[in-house]
């Protein structure tokens, strides 16, 4: 099988990133940062690199399949939140959070829409990305 590796920054490409965490994962990141988990979040900004490979797969007949799946995923966050919940016009502060830690143990699923066999389709890109914080599990659409 010949693959081909490409890396995709979230900036560069529209693709949607979907964040599903439980709360106490946020409380314990800023409680380890010294912030007060019970802060008011204004907004969650993610930077987000998907690696991912492009394979053909060859028989002696000919080319058996091709497709695409995410090898990694490069992730960090900017959290804009409210430092002074009594007085919020003037006390917005942010943090920016590397997560690669965090997801390193997440199990990377991929979800082709593009298959080789019956498809004419012939361009695949990401189209989004489901991050499961509470089953661990990282979702790319292609």
């Amino acid at each position: 099988m010949q693959t081909t590796e490409f890396i995709s920054n979230g900036h560069e490409l529209e693709f949607d990133v979907n964040l599903h965490f439980e709360e106490q994962f946020l409380e314990k990141i800023f409680t380890k940062l010294g912030i007060d988990p019970k802060v008011e979040i204004e907004s969650i900004t993610s930077n987000i690199e998907v690696h991912w490979e492009f394979y053909i797969e060859m028989r002696s007949y000919g080319i058996k399949d091709i497709g695409v799946y995410a090898t990694k995923i490069d992730l960090d966050f900017c959290i804009d939140y409210y430092k002074n919940m009594d007085n919020p016009d003037g006390w917005l502060s942010y943090i920016n959070i590397k997560m690669n830690e965090h997801i390193k143990d997440f199990e990377i699923e991929t979800e082709n829409s593009n298959t080789f066999a019956g498809n004419d389709k012939t361009t695949w890109s990401i189209e989004d990305v489901d991050i499961d914080f509470k089953s661990k599990k990282i979702t790319v659409y292609f």
